[in-house]
């Protein structure tokens, strides 16, 4: 599908210009005045507004335009005498050097002008006297005469001068469009691509020297467009969320696009357009199938890992001997039923009772154990350490024997801690 944003517009934008405007008019009737009358200097401006060209005989161009400025900024009531405007203009030294020079407007009465002639054109001729008065009043019936004629090149010198304000808007616009990563897309009413960025181009528009692959993948991508477009018209506009899967015409791969589409508000009777907008989502999914890929990891692994310690709870709680495991800080995570014995009150013991004395003083001699094997870099502990037995209030004497838990980096997580009782083990000899 080949994109026609408004070529005919664009053509006829670019025509060259007629020669009869304002300034090839103005020159024309300068030429007619000093054909008429004996003046060797004169200057004639007209326009709209001030928006004023100028021609003259005997004097320089560029003064002539000068002029022209000055008396345009006068007529919007600027500042004529504004010093960065004049820093600009080149001194008016032909003009200056007439003598008593007349200016000379062409009356406003004119039965052949238009009412925007009548209220807007501004006709001036600045010449330099000569003994008759009647010469100047054939410059005025000049001018008068020209009116008409004058007043169809002012309009169609403004016209082109918003023309080429509209174009320069036009040409930013597109800039802007074209600047855009993501490809945006004008369809009218048949779904005919009108106006389309540079990276919607890539994706829809038939590059005539790509190689066939490319061409393939143009097309493809513009059957997709047309088959999101039909689906669009049945079910109405797409919402949020509507995504298209388009193929990538440098490398074939896919890509997914989220669409936005709007309709452009026009006045009744002129053609329908639809503007679409598609943000390239595919690096997101493609980063959400990596989160949902590791989230799948992760609970698996957790399931695992708790599967694991089920089963390590299992075999410490059956141990006949006193086995807890603490965390990096010494706080202890998992006990079995021993040594909670020595180092957990039971419910119900009263805070003053001697048995919370000799658990404390367990828990004390117990953590001060487990943080020296974490402070160091061996992996194993063991000593002999004087505890109490709560239930029985007598001195129980234990070797306790520690070892690290590291994780893949090599940094300990834990510590599993078993007590053993030497005097029961002393006993059994």
């Amino acid at each position: 599908m080949r994109a026609r944003p408004f070529q005919e517009a664009e053509r006829a934008s670019r025509r060259p210009s007629p020669e009869g405007d304002l300034g090839a008019t103005l020159s024309r009737l300068v030429a007619e005045i000093a054909d008429t009358t004996p003046f060797e200097r004169l200057v004639v401006v007209a326009g709209f507004h001030d928006d004023l060209l100028g021609a003259g005989r005997g004097v320089p161009q560029n003064e002539v335009a000068a002029f022209a400025r000055l008396l345009g900024r006068q007529l919007a009531a600027t500042d004529p005498g504004d010093a960065d405007a004049q820093a600009e203009e080149p001194p008016l030294t032909a003009l200056a050097s007439m003598r008593a020079p007349v200016l000379v407007h062409a009356s406003a009465a004119n039965d052949t002008a238009n009412d925007r002639a009548d209220d807007d054109l501004t006709i001036v001729a600045v010449v330099e006297p000569d003994s008759e008065g009647s010469t100047l009043g054939r410059v005025s019936d000049v001018l008068r005469s020209a009116k008409p004629a004058l007043v169809l090149a002012a309009e169609l010198h403004a016209l082109r001068a918003r023309l080429s304000a509209t174009e320069s808007l036009r040409l930013s616009a597109y800039g802007a469009l074209d600047a855009l990563p993501d490809p945006v897309l004008v369809t009218d009413a048949r779904s005919h691509i009108v106006l389309s960025n540079r990276r919607a181009k890539d994706l829809f528009v038939d590059d005539e020297h790509g190689d066939a692959d490319r061409r393939h993948a143009v097309e493809t991508n513009n059957i997709f467009l047309r088959a999101f477009q039909t689906k669009a018209v049945v079910k109405g506009e797409p919402g949020p969320g509507s995504a298209i899967v388009l193929v990538d015409p440098e490398d074939g791969s896919d890509l997914l696009f989220e669409v936005f589409a709007l309709p452009i508000e026009v006045p009744r009777g002129l053609t329908p357009y639809r503007v679409f907008v598609l943000r390239d989502v595919t690096d997101l999914k493609a980063a959400a199938r990596e989160l949902e890929v590791q989230f799948s990891r992760s609970v698996v692994a957790e399931h695992r890992a708790r599967r694991e310690g089920d089963r390590l709870d299992g075999i410490i709680q059956n141990a006949a001997v006193p086995i807890f495991v603490t965390d990096s800080d010494a706080r202890i995570q998992l006990i079995n039923r021993e040594a909670a014995r020595l180092l957990e009150p039971r419910p119900g013991t009263a805070p003053t009772s001697p048995r919370i004395r000799d658990l404390e003083a367990n828990h004390a001699k117990l953590t001060d154990f487990v943080r020296d094997l974490l402070l160091h870099a061996r992996a194993r502990h063991e000593g002999r350490l004087e505890l109490v037995d709560p239930d029985e209030a007598r001195e129980l004497t234990v070797l306790a024997v520690s070892t690290k838990i590291l994780d893949e980096r090599g940094e300990a997580t834990a510590a599993v801690t078993v007590l053993h009782d030497l005097a029961h083990e002393v006993t059994n000899r």
